[in-house]
């Protein structure tokens, strides 16, 4: 049975920070400090309802706090967070620019700039934040992680086992760092090693189905089906609408030998999500020796969503041996 395998990644490159206490007031004179201390009682009150998810009332709070002291970085910090959770992202790339233009040595700033550019496609850019996040900390796990993903996706697969091996480093307890050093393993098809660290990513993780998942799917690589079986019916029972997990416990049990039971979660997977590409694909190899006519169904409904050209070749090979072979 062909598989079309797709790389799952734990997306943090928006992952933002919150600050939680006031800081970085060293350097500030007696009267500077005064009006410090007076523009974070705003500022708090603004982390109250942050927390609350009462984001235009924190924006409130937070540009109270930005009039009466205009540097005040923690404020200007969680102003940027709230505009990008209200999607306000070009009034939160300016927030953050005004930071650095502060000072450049947050980086968070840098890091959350780096992630909006990314969203944007400018890779580089974003690159060159990332690093500006590390120059100012070099123990900055989150851009060791997106610079790995950034790598990942551009087929740069050593380095980006090297960024996701910094971020395992100096963020021990974070799942993120293990999950996607090991996609990376698995995409050198190197799946013990995958497979060891979604099993550290779960020991941090434990009620994280996307995590199972792919460990099923190394599992599935590796032939090692009753471990797959295992790994996706973790994934369902923590998520029971997760249509990847039935998609995988289908391909377990077609490579099993079981097609019955391959048939019964494709379709599952299909009644969760009707447009779920591979699930199609793997129904019609499901049903191609014992009903071409449903096998040319799904096959065409994989292909009404697939945009791939070598992809597609690829289906019309397969339904053209199903054809000589009719």
């Amino acid at each position: 049975m062909r598989k079309i395998k797709t790389i799952c990644l734990l997306l943090l490159s928006s992952a933002i920070m919150f600050c939680g206490t006031p800081g970085r007031t060293a350097d500030l004179s007696p009267s500077e400090q005064k009006q410090y201390d007076k523009a974070s009682r705003y500022w708090e009150k603004g982390n109250e309802y942050f927390k609350e998810g009462k984001y235009a009332k924190a924006r409130d709070m937070y540009n109270k706090t930005l009039k009466i002291y205009d540097k005040h970085i923690d404020a200007l910090l969680n102003l940027a967070v709230v505009c990008e959770k209200e999607g306000k992202y070009q009034e939160a790339e300016a927030t953050y620019k005004k930071i650095i233009e502060f000072n450049s040595d947050i980086p968070d700033a840098h890091h959350n700039l780096g992630a909006i550019y990314e969203s944007q496609g400018k890779i580089d850019a974003a690159l060159l934040e990332y690093k500006e996040a590390i120059a100012a900390d070099p123990y900055f796990a989150r851009s060791y992680n997106n610079m790995g993903l950034i790598f990942l996706n551009q087929d740069m697969v050593d380095q980006a086992i090297e960024n996701f091996r910094k971020a395992t480093r100096y963020a021990p307890h974070e799942a993120y760092g293990y999950v996607n050093l090991g996609t990376a393993y698995a995409s050198k098809g190197e799946y013990d090693s995958a497979i060891a660290q979604y099993n550290h990513a779960i020991e941090l993780q434990p009620n994280s189905a996307f995590i199972y998942n792919n460990r099923g799917d190394a599992y599935l690589n590796k032939k090692m089906l009753d471990f797959a079986v295992l790994s996706f019916e973790k994934a369902i029972e923590i998520d029971k609408k997760n249509y990847v997990a039935y998609r995988g416990l289908g391909d377990a049990y077609y490579l099993k030998g079981d097609t019955e039971k391959a048939i019964e979660n494709y379709k599952k997977s299909l009644e969760i999500n009707k447009d779920y590409k591979n699930a199609y694909l793997n129904l019609g190899m499901a049903y191609k020796n014992t009903d071409k006519k449903k096998a040319g169904e799904c096959f065409e409904e994989y292909r009404k969503r697939e945009d791939n050209k070598k992809n597609l070749e690829i289906l019309d090979k397969v339904i053209n041996e199903m054809k000589i072979t009719n």
